[in-house]
């Protein structure tokens, strides 16, 4: 028995057992087929699959051959045929123009990365402060660090508020 059904080949019409015939218009599955351990049958009959996907395109081998068009040419040109059409020759004044248009670009580029780099460094420096400024905080005795919370007002209160106001004043 094989494990995958034949769509076409289980068919009412094509039926290869020619001993045994069902009777009437019920599908019985015959013992030993492939359809015998199914509930029901699929039907499907080789009409009832659509022409149009069976019909086959337009065959390679009549496609005929693309037209040579003696116009065109894939030849790498050597200028020849811009220079007689009149290319667009460049004055003295043209270039010039154009010279100092590129040299106030090139000024002002010039003085946007100066500015940036100037900036770069003005934030590397106070980085480099706020990291010395902290080392030199870790490096205080604790009696230091507890006056600069005093002189801040956020001492301890290891002494009562009466105290620490007479301190003050």
């Amino acid at each position: 028995m094989s494990k995958f059904m034949d769509p076409l080949g289980d068919t009412e019409g094509s039926s290869s057992d020619s001993g045994s015939e069902s009777d009437g218009d019920e599908a019985v599955p015959r013992v030993g087929s492939a359809a015998a351990g199914r509930q029901h049958q699929t039907g499907v009959a080789p009409l009832d699959v659509d022409p149009e996907a069976l019909v086959s395109g337009n065959s390679v081998l009549f496609v005929p051959e693309p037209k040579k068009d003696p116009n065109d040419q894939w030849d790498w040109g050597n200028g020849a045929d811009h220079k007689e059409a009149g290319g667009d020759e460049e004055t003295a004044e043209v270039r010039e123009e154009n010279r100092h248009a590129v040299g106030a670009g090139l000024e002002a580029s010039v003085a946007l990365a100066n500015k940036a780099a100037m900036q770069a460094a003005e934030l590397r420096e106070a980085k480099r402060r706020e990291h010395a400024e902290k080392q030199a905080e870790r490096r205080k005795s604790y009696q230091q660090k507890e006056k600069r919370k005093r002189d801040l007002g956020m001492q301890k209160s290891d002494k009562d508020y009466v105290q620490e106001e007479k301190r003050i004043a």
